[in-house]
């Protein structure tokens, strides 16, 4: 219809047309023998850059013609990612003068190369750095994940021609890649997701405020590795006791929130927090994510006497003591001046992350034997003496870990640890567990 009406002279039709005409999207993924890059072509195929760089030679020919600034601020870019590049080699194709293909020298010989003998990442980097460096850029630009096959340091140098470059266009760029991100701001970044009940894509910029406290602490990919800038509507942040819990909320407890849409992330204060350090980081994290719910994956066995409740209860029975605890963190933290945000749900574990591991003793035999035969039965045999797997008892010489350790001591608490919570599944888990973190 925009071209009927262009070709009839309509005012609305015309210019929708050339707008649209104009944008253009680009993949450099083809990097293969038959990629069109790498092949002979017009030398007159100059009008723009080809969304496949099927005409880069043609193209920088002429700029190295007609624009030499342009062209040699191409060239330095390139050198600055692949230091051994000395210059393209760009001349018609001697058999035939209206064609071209592209070549290139480098600092240590003589010869004359092809694009073949360029890696994938380098030449999809030269793509890139034509695209965005080139004198006149497309209206839009719209980028299918360009950091893939690039070095670290070339992503990094990515970016900057991604911000460079959106000072003269629009650019959209797809991407899964941290290192890219990380070299983003927050206004720059765009989340996309799909809305669980009607399957619509929903679009939403990142808060920079909303993400204060995460951007203190991490990088934006690693706030983006921890599922913090997920869209959904509801969010949880799980303060850990370390990094083995970390895993565990991310392995396990992200998949079963997410398919009620609802995003969890985790951070880890890596153990031995005394509960001044584990407020700050509650009331820094409520204020920060305002909508969000937060909540404490934390160990009783871990923490002592300065913890609010803790000396009035620690004589009484486990469950109530840990119900009596959980609600005096909660009123201490409710009543932390200039919070904003009073979404804050304490939970304590009656003792550590190995405890859940017993919910299936089975599995955890059957996991550590792959390495080294045990005796049958014998982790059974431990929960056997306990009311739950929670009850296993807290004594520094034979809580849960100890005794896993004792009968196989290659175990690794990140390794195997949420591996094997991972086989039982949460559903063991929860109905073993006398306080569960799910319901």
């Amino acid at each position: 219809m925009a071209e009927y009406t262009r070709q009839k002279g309509y005012g609305v039709g015309k210019y929708v047309y050339e707008a649209l005409s104009a944008w253009r999207v680009y993949h450099f993924h083809d990097t293969s023998d038959t990629a069109r890059v790498k092949k002979t072509g017009k030398i007159s195929d100059v009008d723009y850059l080809r969304e496949d760089a099927s005409n880069l030679a043609a193209f920088l020919y002429l700029m190295q013609r007609k624009d030499v600034k342009h062209y040699q601020r191409i060239v330095k870019t390139i050198q600055l990612v692949i230091p051994f590049f000395k210059d393209f080699v760009l001349n018609p194709t001697p058999a035939n003068k209206d064609t071209i293909l592209l070549k290139w020298k480098d600092n240590h010989s003589d010869m004359i190369f092809d694009a073949d003998d360029f890696s994938d990442g380098s030449l999809r980097f030269i793509c890139l750095a034509t695209l965005l460096l080139q004198p006149e850029v497309p209206s839009l630009i719209l980028l299918d994940e360009p950091e893939l096959g690039l070095h670290p340091m070339a992503i990094s140098m990515l970016a900057g021609l991604l911000k460079k470059a959106s000072h003269r266009t629009q650019l959209i760029v797809s991407t899964q890649s941290t290192n890219l991100v990380d070299d983003l701001e927050p206004e720059h970044i765009i989340v996309v997701a799909r809305d669980e009940q009607n399957g619509e894509s929903t679009f939403q910029r990142l808060d920079e405020e909303n993400l204060s406290y995460w951007i203190n602490e991490y990088s934006l990919g690693e706030i983006w590795e921890k599922n913090i800038i997920e869209v959904p509507m509801k969010r949880i942040n799980i303060i850990c006791e370390g990094p083995t819990e970390e895993q565990f909320v991310k392995r396990m407890l992200y998949r079963h929130f997410f398919d009620s849409g609802i995003v969890v992330s985790a951070s880890s204060l890596d153990g031995g927090f005394n509960y001044e350090s584990l407020k700050h980081h509650i009331i820094q994290m409520l204020n920060s994510d305002k909508e969000a719910y937060v909540t404490t994956l934390v160990d009783l066995y871990g923490i002592k006497g300065h913890y609010p409740g803790y000396e009035a209860n620690k004589k009484k029975e486990a469950l109530v003591k840990v119900k009596a605890i959980e609600a005096e963190i909660l009123t201490d933290i409710l009543a932390a001046k200039k919070l904003h945000n009073k979404k804050f749900i304490p939970y304590l574990q009656l003792h550590e992350f190995e405890a859940l591991l017993f919910s299936d003793p089975a599995v955890l035999e059957e996991w550590l034997s792959l390495d080294r035969e045990l005796p049958a039965g014998c982790f059974a045999n431990i929960l056997e003496q306990f009311p739950s797997p929670e009850h296993i008892n807290d004594n520094p010489l034979t809580a849960p870990s100890k005794r896993i350790i004792a009968l196989a001591a290659y175990y690794g608490k990140i390794d195997d640890g949420v591996s094997v919570a991972d086989e039982i599944g949460l559903a063991t888990i929860v109905k073993n567990a006398l306080i569960s973190m799910i319901g």
